[in-house]
């Protein structure tokens, strides 16, 4: 029977590659600002979630398709996560709050883990926090936002980590190609996609 123990060993542990890792799948457009480039855009500020459950002796994570609407994501894969909001006490806050409610899972059952390297995403001016979590449940039952979220993908952790890492595609935003992760049919690209490949990479010895 697998367990979370020898999981959340690794993860600690595993040092973060930050931009180097991100960069692997970072769309070819996209320039690298500096901390100060960043912050003199007054970035609205954000935090997702790779939430870690176990379902029929498997590891998995869930990525969301958003709704369509008016705005740069529309439509688009991403991670359960949003806004930060004045009465989140911390980013970690923020992580566990916009969970519970794009997932409708409870937050008590929620252990977060540790922290990935921030990103910025240039078209939305958002400040993103990753995280990642665990959800210590023997039943994971999604209730999502209808508002926002128009389905979830389960994603198999093993078959993430195992499939061939990049898959060149045209972006339906952008006329250049992008790297791109195929989950569940999908494909994520992106700031999600930059996100998941410093986690991939926490794997790697």
């Amino acid at each position: 029977m697998i367990n979370f123990s020898d999981l959340e060993k690794q993860l600690i542990t595993a040092s973060l590659s930050g931009w180097e890792g991100q960069k692997q799948m970072s769309p070819p457009y996209r320039a690298l600002l500096t901390p100060e480039e960043i912050e003199a855009k007054n970035p609205k500020q954000s935090a997702v979630s790779i939430v870690l459950y176990i379902r029929e002796n498997r590891f998995y994570f869930p990525v969301i398709v958003r709704n369509v609407y008016h705005g740069v994501h529309s439509g688009q894969v991403s991670l359960p996560g949003g806004k930060r909001e004045k009465i989140d006490a911390s980013f970690e806050e923020t992580a566990r709050r916009e969970t519970q409610e794009e997932l409708g899972l409870k937050t008590e059952n929620l252990k977060i883990i540790r922290d990935l390297t921030p990103i910025y995403i240039p078209p939305s001016n958002f400040q993103v926090y990753p995280y990642i979590s665990v959800y210590q449940s023997d039943e994971i039952i999604f209730s999502p936002d209808e508002k926002e979220v128009s389905r979830v993908v389960d994603v198999d952790l093993e078959n993430f980590l195992t499939q061939t890492p990049i898959v060149w595609s045209s972006a339906p935003t952008r006329k250049t190609a992008v790297p791109c992760f195929v989950c569940g049919g999908l494909l994520i690209w992106g700031a999600t996609a930059m996100i998941l490949n410093e986690f991939r990479l926490l794997f790697k010895k």
